[in-house]
């Protein structure tokens, strides 16, 4: 077992383990303050970003097994979680699309996006219009081609112009890893943090439409909703933020996720209509 890993138990204590790996992009680190310290500078000035309770979250390991139980998955003897996994743009140039979270395991690529307090993200039409360039269309043609290849889909730039241009390229970055292998289980996730009910509206209406537009079972989609309970450390930096208007609270934000001082988690629930 690597020194980098974390032993887990499958469904009780007399089940075999299963190894767990932390990385930060492609790159192995030694437990979660390893993996925080990985983050850049100014992620944590801010307590309101959703990869605050992203990572409370999945502080705790057992968690993933849940994760994969509630998607009918069965656990494999290796698992890795990946955050901040970089999939480079496959035609034209631009930044890479950046996944929260993606965790890999044999035949397994699941691809979780996490929202908190962030606001709806553009729709691929807004996204092309602004500062319009024939690059942003070969960008857009290659997430498409991403997709198309490794699900069978045919996807085009006119069926996806209403949908959140981010929606299209996490899909695509969750068609990347073990790319052109047969039988690969791969699921794009929304994670949504919230004291609502609900899960937004828009975010569930673009994952409809691409269920029915990529064949069934080649990529799986899902909007898991959390809701959370602040605890009173993580109630009194966001009100430093919001009424003291302090805007460099990393070493605060860190220490409360290394404390677990934050949250208390509700168990997830899946949207209706979603992995079927």
């Amino acid at each position: 077992m690597s020194q980098n890993s974390i032993a887990l138990h499958r469904h009780g204590p007399d089940n075999p383990l299963m190894n767990m790996i932390l990385n930060y992009g492609n790159d192995s680190v030694a437990g979660f303050n390893a993996l925080l310290d990985r983050y850049s500078l100014n992620h944590f000035n801010s307590p309101k970003r959703s990869t605050v309770p992203l990572l409370a979250y999945w502080k705790e390991p057992e968690r993933v097994l849940a994760c994969l139980t509630r998607f009918g998955l069965h656990a494999p003897d290796t698992l890795t979680l990946a955050f901040e996994y970089d999939v480079p743009v496959q035609e034209g140039k631009g930044p890479p699309s950046c996944t929260d979270l993606m965790i890999l395991g044999q035949n397994l690529a699941v691809a979780v996006e996490a929202k908190y307090t962030e606001p709806v993200y553009e729709t691929v039409k807004e996204w092309l219009r602004k500062d319009y360039s024939e690059n942003k269309r070969a960008v857009l043609k290659g997430w498409l081609s991403l997709i198309n290849q490794t699900t069978g889909s045919q996807l085009t730039h006119t069926d996806v112009m209403d949908l959140a241009y981010q929606a299209i390229h996490r899909a695509a970055s969750a068609c990347f890893p073990l790319k052109g292998e047969p039988g690969v289980s791969r699921f794009m996730v929304y994670l949504l943090f919230t004291d609502a009910e609900a899960a937004p509206q828009k975010i569930t209406r673009d994952l409809a439409v691409l269920r029915k537009l990529i064949p069934p079972d080649s990529l799986r989609f899902a909007c898991v909703t959390i809701r959370l309970e602040k605890k009173p450390a993580f109630t009194a930096l966001e009100d430093r933020w919001t009424r003291e208007k302090e805007r460099l609270l990393r070493d605060d934000v860190m220490e409360g996720l290394r404390q677990d001082l934050f949250f208390e988690f509700s168990e997830p629930v899946v949207s209706d209509g979603m992995l079927t």
